[in-house]
C-alpha cells in the first residue's frame, strides 16, 4: 500500500469522526440556546448567594468563546447565569439528568439551583487550566424544580483567555455520557494512545542507536518521538494520575510542554533531516538554528506570568516560521539532488499542513469552535511517515547486504582495478607537484633579493627613543616591507605602569585616533553643516529624556515612595452624576455643596455618608472605603487625600468618573513591606446549620490547643482543609493592605495580628479560619524599590504628572495657540 493511500486511510476517518462528534447530540435534549447573563468579579471567595443578589448583564450572542472581553484586564472571574424550565413530563421520561457544557477555558465551578454539581481545573493562586476537558455534570434529582425556573450558574476563571465551546444542553445521563465519551476519545484519549505509541517507538530507536552509534538519525527520531509524546500530553494531562498525584504548576507546564517543546522539536527535526538526507550543513546555518532555539526558550523561561506568555505568543511564533522554511528548503534541496528520501519526507509533512490548514479554516474562518483540533493528529502522522522512511531504508539495507553476499568476489575484483588506476594517477600528480615546488622555491629566492633592496639601511636616531628591529621572513613569502614612523608621544609616563600588551594596544589606539582627527581637520569635517547638524540633533535627542527624568519622573517618584510608606483609611460620600447631562451635573454639584454646609453646621461625616452616599456596600459602615495607598486610586483623588490629616475632609468635591465625591481621612498607619500569613481552614461541606455548628466546635477546640502550646504546623497538617497550603505549614502568601482584598472583615482582623500571634476563629463564606502572622517584611529603601516602583509609576501616574509639567511650562513661558494659523494648517491638509 502506498503512503498516499495510508494517509488518506488515516486522515479521512479522523475528519469523519470529528464531524460526527460535533453533530451527534441528543435530539430531545434541552439546549441552552437562550440568553445567558454575566457579571465579572475579582473576588475568589465570593459566594453563590452573594452573586445571585447582583445585577447580571445579558451576554451578547456568539460571545461564549470570547468571555475574556467582559473581564477587566482580561483577568479574574466571570459568573454566567442561565434560567431553564424543566417540565415534569420530561423529568418522568428522563429521571436521571446531566448537564453537558463542552470545553471550558480555563477552570470552572458549576452550580445548579445554588448547589455545586461539578468543577474542573484549579482556581488561583495555583490555578491550572482544563481547557481540553469536556464538562459533564450529573444533576441530582432533588435539586430539579418543575414548577419554577431552574438556575444554572457557572463560575469561570479567566487569565487572558476564557471560553465555553460547544452547545450546552441538558439530557438524560446516558445520552450525555455517550456524547462525552465520543468527544473525550477524539480530543483526549486518541492523543494519549498516540503518545504511548510514540514513547514505545522512541525507546525502540534509542536501543537501535545504542547498538549502532553511527545511526544518528535513529537517536534524533527517538528524541522526536519522546518530545512529541510530551507535547501531546497538553491535550490529556488532567485525565492522568500525574495531575492528581502532583500539584502541577500551570505556568511551568505551559512553558515547558506547550511552548519550549515545540522549539526543541523544530530543532530536532532539522537535525534528523540533515542526518537522514546526508546534507552537509554550513556552520553558520547551524548557529542560526541554535539562536532560533535559544532566544525563544530563554524568553519563555524568564516570562514571569501566564498573561505575559499569552501576550507574547504571536512574537514567539515568529521564531518557528524560519525553521519551517528551513526544513522545506532542506527537503527541496534533497529532491533537487534526486535523493528519494526527500520526497518521502515532504509527503510525510503533508498531513500536518492539511490538518493545520483545516484548523485555521474551521476555527478561524467558519467559527466552529466546538470542532476538535486536528493538528494534534497531524504530528503523529508526520512521525509515522518518518517511521515508514526508516523502515524502507532498513529494508533497502537488508536487500543491499544480500546482494553483496551474492556478488562479493566480483565487487572485490572491480574495486581492486579501480584502486590500481587511482594509484597510477596519484604517482603522476606527485611528479607534477615536485616540479612545481622547484619552480616556486627559485621564484621566492628572486623575490627575496628584490624586496630586501627596498628596506632602510639603519634605524632612526632620536633623543627619547632607542630603536632596534628584528626581521624574519614568513615561510611562503619574502617578508613584509617595514619603515619607521617618528612621533613625539609625550605620554610615556602615563602608560609605563601598564603591561607590555596593554602598552601596545594603547599606543596603537592613540596613533589611530590622532590620525583620524588629523584627517578630519584636513577634510574640513569640523565645518561640514551636515555633521554639525547631526551632532546638534543628537544633543537635542538626549536633552528631552534627561529633562523629563530630572524634572518629572525622579522628583515625583520620590514623592510617590514617601506616600506609599503609609496606608490611609478613607471614608467618602459619593453622589453619582451623569456628566453628559449639564442639568444633572449642576443639580448634583449643588447637592454635594450642601453637604459642606451641613458639615460646617456640625453634622457628622458618618451620618451624611450613611444616609446620602451612593457608594455601594459602604452605607452600613458610614462610607468606609478601607485602607488605600499611593497608586491604588486615580491621580486627582490621590492628590486630595494625601493633603489631608486624620479627621479632615477635602475642601472641595472631587470629580471622578462615577460622580462627585468628598473623601475624609479617618486613620493613617505605617506600611510594612508585606505580611506573611498562615492559616488552618475548616471548610464548609454541606452549608447547613448543623455543619456550621460542628465546624465552630472543631475550630474552637483547635484554637484552645494552640493556646496551650500546640505546634501550629502540626495542627495545620492534622486539621486544615486547604490542600494548597497544608503541606507548606499553612502558608497562604505575603499580602499588603489593599481595599480590594475580600472579605474585608477577614483582612481587617488578620492585619491586627502581631508577629507570631494567632487569631481567634474567623468566619468567611468559605469556612472558618485560624490565622497566624508568621513574618513581616521591612519596607524597602528607595533604591531597593525604585525599579519596581518606576514600572508602576510609568503605568499609573506618569502621564498625569507629565501633562501637569507641560502645562506648567506653558504658563511659565506664556504659551498660547494661534487658532487662525492652526485652522489654516488644517484646511490645507
Amino acid at each position: 500500500m502506498s503512503m498516499n493511500k495510508i494517509f488518506c486511510f488515516l486522515i479521512i476517518p479522523i475528519i469523519i469522526i470529528s464531524f460526527y462528534s460535533c453533530t451527534n447530540s441528543p435530539h430531545d435534549a434541552l439546549y441552552l440556546t437562550g440568553t445567558w447573563e454575566y457579571i465579572s468579579s475579582n473576588n475568589r471567595y465570593e459566594t453563590v448567594s452573594t452573586v445571585l443578589e447582583k445585577d447580571f448583564y445579558p451576554l451578547p450572542s456568539g460571545y461564549m468563546n470570547f468571555l475574556a472581553t467582559f473581564v477587566p484586564n482580561k483577568s479574574g472571574f466571570i459568573w454566567l447565569k442561565y434560567s431553564i424550565n424543566i417540565e415534569r413530563s420530561y423529568l418522568i421520561q428522563h429521571p436521571q439528568l446531566a448537564l453537558y457544557l463542552g470545553r471550558i477555558t480555563m477552570a470552572d465551578e458549576t452550580y445548579f439551583n445554588g448547589v455545586l454539581i461539578g468543577s474542573e481545573g484549579r482556581f488561583p493562586p495555583d490555578y491550572f487550566s482544563a481547557w481540553n476537558k469536556f464538562r459533564m455534570y450529573r444533576i441530582p434529582q432533588e435539586l430539579i424544580k418543575t414548577n419554577e425556573p431552574n438556575t444554572i450558574l457557572i463560575k469561570v476563571y479567566i487569565d487572558k483567555e476564557g471560553s465555553i465551546t460547544g452547545k450546552p444542553f441538558i439530557a438524560s445521563f446516558e445520552e450525555v455520557q455517550t456524547k462525552y465519551s465520543i468527544d473525550t476519545f477524539i480530543n483526549s484519549t486518541s492523543n494519549f494512545i498516540a503518545s504511548g505509541i510514540m514513547l514505545i517507538a522512541g525507546l525502540y530507536h534509542i536501543i537501535i542507536w545504542l547498538k549502532r552509534k553511527k545511526e544518528t538519525e535513529s537517536l534524533y527520531f527517538a528524541l522526536l518521538n519522546i518530545l512529541g509524546a510530551l507535547y501531546l500530553s497538553n491535550f490529556y494531562i488532567y485525565d492522568t494520575f500525574f495531575y492528581n498525584l502532583y500539584n502541577i504548576n500551570w505556568l511551568w507546564f505551559q512553558k515547558l510542554v506547550a511552548n519550549i517543546a515545540i522549539y526543541i522539536i523544530g530543532y530536532m527535526i532539522c537535525n534528523f533531516i540533515v542526518s537522514l538526507l546526508k546534507i552537509r550543513e554550513y556552520l553558520v546555518l547551524h548557529i542560526f538554528r541554535l539562536v532560533l532555539l535559544i532566544i525563544p526558550v530563554v524568553w519563555i523561561l524568564i516570562t514571569p506570568t501566564y498573561a505575559e506568555l499569552y501576550n507574547n505568543r504571536f512574537y514567539l511564533q515568529l521564531f518557528v516560521i524560519p525553521i519551517i522554511f528551513y526544513i522545506l528548503a532542506l527537503v527541496i534541496y534533497s529532491i533537487i539532488k534526486k535523493n528519494p528520501a526527500g520526497s518521502i519526507v515532504i509527503l510525510g509533512m503533508i498531513p500536518l499542513f492539511i490538518t493545520s490548514l483545516l484548523d485555521i479554516i474551521i476555527h478561524s474562518g467558519l467559527k466552529l469552535y466546538d470542532f476538535p483540533y486536528l493538528a494534534g493528529f497531524g504530528f503523529p502522522l508526520v512521525i509515522l511517515s518518518i517511521f515508514f522512511l526508516l523502515a524502507s531504508r532498513f529494508a533497502s539495507s537488508l536487500t543491499e547486504i544480500e546482494e553483496l553476499n551474492l556478488h562479493l568476489e566480483d565487487k572485490v575484483n572491480q574495486r581492486t582495478q579501480e584502486l590500481q588506476e587511482s594509484n597510477q594517477q596519484l604517482n603522476e600528480t606527485l611528479s607534477q607537484l615536485r616540479e612545481a615546488q622547484y619552480i616556486a622555491e627559485r621564484d621566492l629566492k628572486m623575490a627575496t633579493y628584490v624586496q630586501t633592496s627596498f628596506y632602510p639601511k639603519s634605524t632612526p636616531q632620536t633623543k627619547t627613543w632607542n630603536c632596534a628591529y628584528f626581521f624574519k621572513p614568513a615561510s611562503a613569502v619574502a617578508g613584509d616591507l617595514y619603515d619607521f614612523y617618528i612621533k613625539n608621544n609625550g605620554g610615556y609616563s602615563a602608560i609605563k605602569k601598564a603591561t607590555d600588551e596593554s602598552k601596545k594596544q594603547c599606543l596603537d589606539l592613540l596613533i589611530k585616533y590622532r590620525l583620524k582627527v588629523k584627517d578630519a581637520y584636513k577634510n574640513n569635517y569640523n565645518k561640514d553643516p551636515e555633521i554639525l547638524s547631526e551632532i546638534s540633533e543628537y544633543e537635542k535627542s538626549l536633552a528631552v529624556p534627561y529633562v523629563i527624568e530630572k524634572e518629572v519622573t525622579e522628583p515625583n517618584l520620590k514623592v510617590w515612595y514617601e506616600r506609599r510608606k503609609s496606608n490611609l483609611k478613607i471614608s467618602a460620600i459619593l453622589i453619582r452624576t451623569d456628566w453628559n447631562s449639564p442639568k444633572d451635573t449642576i443639580e448634583k454639584y449643588n447637592l454635594i455643596k450642601s453637604f459642606y454646609d451641613s458639615l460646617n453646621a456640625g453634622k457628622s461625616f458618618k451620618y451624611l455618608a450613611a444616609n446620602y452616599s451612593e457608594l455601594q456596600n459602604t452605607k452600613s459602615d458610614s462610607g468606609n472605603l478601607g485602607y488605600v495607598t499611593a497608586g491604588q486610586t486615580v491621580p486627582n483623588f490621590e492628590e486630595a487625600i494625601y493633603s489631608l490629616k486624620i479627621g479632615e475632609y477635602s475642601k472641595n468635591p472631587i470629580k471622578l468618573r462615577p460622580g462627585y465625591i468628598i473623601p475624609m481621612v479617618t486613620d493613617i498607619e505605617p506600611r510594612s513591606g508585606g505580611r506573611n500569613f498562615a492559616h488552618i481552614l475548616f471548610q464548609y461541606k454541606q452549608f447547613t446549620k448543623e455543619d456550621s455548628l460542628n465546624l465552630e466546635q472543631k475550630a474552637d477546640s483547635v484554637y484552645n490547643e494552640l493556646l496551650k502550646g500546640a505546634n501550629f504546623e502540626d495542627m495545620v497538617k492534622k486539621f486544615s482543609d486547604d490542600l494548597d497550603s497544608r503541606d507548606k505549614g499553612g502558608i497562604i502568601g505575603t499580602f499588603e493592605r489593599d481595599p480590594n482584598l475580600e472579605p474585608k472583615d477577614f483582612w481587617n482582623e488578620v492585619f491586627k495580628l502581631k508577629l507570631g500571634e494567632y487569631s481567634k476563629p474567623i468566619k468567611t463564606w468559605f469556612g472558618i479560619h485560624i490565622v497566624k502572622l508568621v513574618g513581616i517584611e521591612p519596607y524597602p529603601s528607595f533604591n531597593e524599590a525604585k525599579d519596581k516602583l518606576k514600572e508602576e509609576y510609568q503605568a499609573l501616574k506618569y502621564n498625569s504628572d507629565y501633562q501637569n509639567f507641560i502645562a506648567s511650562l506653558k504658563r511659565k513661558y506664556n504659551f498660547t495657540t494661534n487658532l487662525d494659523a492652526l485652522n489654516e494648517f488644517y484646511n490645507k491638509i
